[in-house]
């Protein structure tokens, strides 16, 4: 994927254009597993004239080898084990500190830390099966988010319910040819509501899937090595921009809340969903 990050303007904010998704000049040595890597069958619009397809999976990522991967299943999170963070961890860590792409284990909560100085998209990584001709994910910058949530037309007029899949709270968001028929959700497209109202079971969610739904699990918050608030909260970062006071955007997909994009410090950990152009 070579798409261009599109900065916006944002009160308080002074502008810092984030990466596009480029191919690594040294690309990391990781990626050989068997996880999927192949995105969801659904496409989502994020302007007038471009549409996405998400990953299968949260990202996920493994310090003592190095290695980058999506979640198994969509409703995937680590959770507490985020809490052992470390360049030699040999578990899998899904929270990562603002655009840390090339060094996504650093745990500092110095506001003016410089590595969170800049973004690097962790689409610059290989991950999976990755073919090592180009880089092929990205993360959404916020006028993409906001457009996806709240300003794209669906055939169905359904763009994200909040919802609970497999006992795990977070946001579905339906793509651009959703039929309505085929699951009767409750609360669509609105920004406060109880995620219960929608209770898929697996079973039901291996047919929204094969329909194209893409699942955003809350798999809460990093701050330093604590973690907290899980399946509270699901907090997912937005490419750029930053603001002198450190404080950067990010999109709140919560159990009972959907929001227009806000901000908070670098250094928190925070859930990483990537897409890839539709081909």
């Amino acid at each position: 994927m070579n798409r261009t990050m599109k900065a916006t303007a944002a009160i308080m904010l002074m502008m810092v254009f984030a990466v596009g998704c480029n191919k690594p000049d040294e690309p990391n040595n990781g990626g050989n597993n068997d996880l999927p890597e192949e995105p969801v069958v659904g496409l989502f619009s994020i302007n007038d004239s471009t549409q996405v397809c998400f990953s299968p999976g949260n990202l996920q990522y493994q310090a003592s080898t190095n290695t980058w991967r999506f979640a198994e299943h969509q409703w995937d999170y680590i959770g507490e084990g985020n809490a052992n963070i470390s360049e030699t961890y040999d578990g899998w860590i899904d929270l990562f500190a603002w655009g840390t792409g090339d060094h996504p284990t650093d745990t500092s909560t110095d506001m003016e830390h410089v590595v969170y100085a800049n973004f690097v998209d962790w689409g610059v990584n290989p991950i999976s099966n990755w073919n090592g001709d180009e880089c092929q994910w990205c993360t959404l910058d916020m006028l993409e988010w906001l457009y996806l949530l709240f300003r794209r037309k669906t055939d169905s007029g359904v763009s994200f319910v909040t919802a609970t899949v497999n006992d795990v709270d977070g946001v579905i968001l339906l793509p651009d040819d959703w039929d309505a028929s085929i699951f009767g959700f409750v609360d669509i497209n609105n920004q406060v509501n109880e995620s219960e109202e929608n209770n898929i079971s697996m079973q039901e969610w291996e047919q929204l899937e094969r329909k194209g739904a893409v699942f955003l699990p809350n798999a809460g918050i990093r701050l330093g090595t604590e973690v907290k608030w899980v399946q509270d909260y699901g907090l997912y970062w937005i490419a750029g921009p930053s603001d002198p006071f450190a404080y950067v955007y990010y999109v709140q997909c919560a159990g009972d809340i959907v929001t227009t994009p806000n901000y908070c410090p670098r250094y928190a950990g925070l859930s990483v969903r990537l897409v890839r152009d539709a081909e």
